[in-house]
């Protein structure tokens, strides 16, 4: 199957090994999925969660293998881009005074 040009695929990962990347160790699965859609459609956004759920303030414990995946997906010919959805802390507000 091929999807029509003007068909943005939009898939989110869930349930992921974040030690990993999306395509090594227990997300291999994923891997094949994301080469899957790649292969049907011509624009496709991967958007990733990323937070660290067991520390939210913390920071991101996981930066090596985001940046492993984000290196395998530019080389997906249907990857248009990458969105990742972090969190942080925000900055310090200042009072009036």
């Amino acid at each position: 199957m091929v999807l029509p040009d003007y068909i943005l695929v939009y898939p989110m990962t869930i349930q992921v090994d974040y030690s990993m990347p999306l395509n090594l160790g227990r997300n291999v699965q994923l891997g094949r999925d994301l080469v899957g859609w790649s292969a049907m459609a011509k624009h496709m956004l991967v958007w990733d969660h990323v937070t660290n759920l067991a520390g939210f303030l913390q920071p991101t414990p996981n930066i090596y293998p985001i940046s492993a995946s984000i290196k395998w997906l530019a080389t997906l010919p249907g990857v248009s881009g990458y969105s990742r959805k972090g969190a942080g802390r925000r900055p310090p507000q200042s009072s009036p005074a």
